[in-house]
């Protein structure tokens, strides 16, 4: 639910980043048709599962090799930075 809450904006981003925005739900009720349709609409929900699927090997959210060498960079510029 879109809110201005941490976990709202953060449950939306990553809903965002792996391709599903149609899950962001703006209210309660919204949330509810969504989570409602999930239950019974089965083609829809297993569509659903299977473009997260395929967007797993594109998102950046699951390329873990690259957060980490980000990661990584980081703290050696953070160390290179503070030695100078």
């Amino acid at each position: 639910i879109t809110t201005d809450k941490l976990a709202s904006r953060v449950g939306a981003s990553l809903l965002r980043a792996v391709g599903l925005p149609m899950l962001i739900a703006e209210d309660m009720r919204q949330y509810e048709d969504l989570m409602v349709r999930c239950a019974h609409d089965i083609d829809w929900f297993e569509n659903l599962r299977e473009r997260l699927r395929s967007n797993i090997g594109t998102s950046p959210l699951f390329d873990t090799e690259r957060w980490a060498q980000n990661l990584e960079a980081s703290l050696l510029k953070m160390a290179t930075d503070r030695e100078a």
